[in-house]
Parts: C-alpha cells; sequence; structure tokens
C-alpha cells in the first residue's frame, strides 16, 4: 500500500509539471504561432504505479498524464479554404491577363 508521503509527492509532481505548462502559455502568449497547451491529471492506477503490483488499488495518486495543443479546427479550415480560393483567383488573372 502506497505512503501518504508517496501520494503527496506524486501530487506535488504532477502540479509542478501543470504548472510549468501554464508557465510556457504565459511566456510566449505574445509568440506568433504558438498555442495554448492544456495539461491533463489523471489518477495513478495499480499497474502504473512503482508503488505496488496490486492493480485493483486506488487512490494510489495522481500523475500527469497528457499535454494537448488547443486546436480550433473551424479555424485551420477556414483558412485554408480563403488561401484556396485567393489561389484560384489569381491564377485566374494571370491567365486572362496574358
Amino acid at each position: 500500500m502506497a505512503s501518504l508521503m508517496d501520494i503527496g509527492r506524486s501530487a506535488v509532481t504532477a502540479q509542478r509539471e501543470a504548472l510549468n505548462v501554464t508557465g510556457q502559455n504565459i511566456a510566449n502568449i505574445e509568440t506568433e504561432g504558438y498555442r495554448r497547451r492544456d495539461a491533463s491529471l489523471t489518477e495513478v492506477i495499480g499497474n502504473q504505479s512503482e508503488l505496488t503490483a496490486k492493480t485493483s488499488q486506488t487512490g494510489l495518486g495522481v500523475q500527469l498524464s497528457d499535454v494537448q495543443r488547443a486546436f480550433n479546427s473551424y479555424l485551420t479550415d477556414s483558412s485554408r479554404s480563403a488561401t484556396s480560393r485567393f489561389e484560384a483567383a489569381d491564377t485566374f488573372e494571370t491567365n486572362c491577363a496574358t
């Protein structure tokens, strides 16, 4: 069974990693092309823990499971569509002018 110190250590470590992601978001707020990232925390289950080999145990702590970049597919598709229409119009204008 995991001790309270081990559970607390996993929580502090996961929160420190999540704060690093938040710090990167703040530091890069004015950076062109940077997209906000979100950290996801999940519960440590028995088979993921170095603390125990039992798979049915819960309450073993928390860990950083994933860091995802913010993404808006509508804006990306809209930008691609506008670029495509511009290129088609530009090509049409070039061919008609000659």
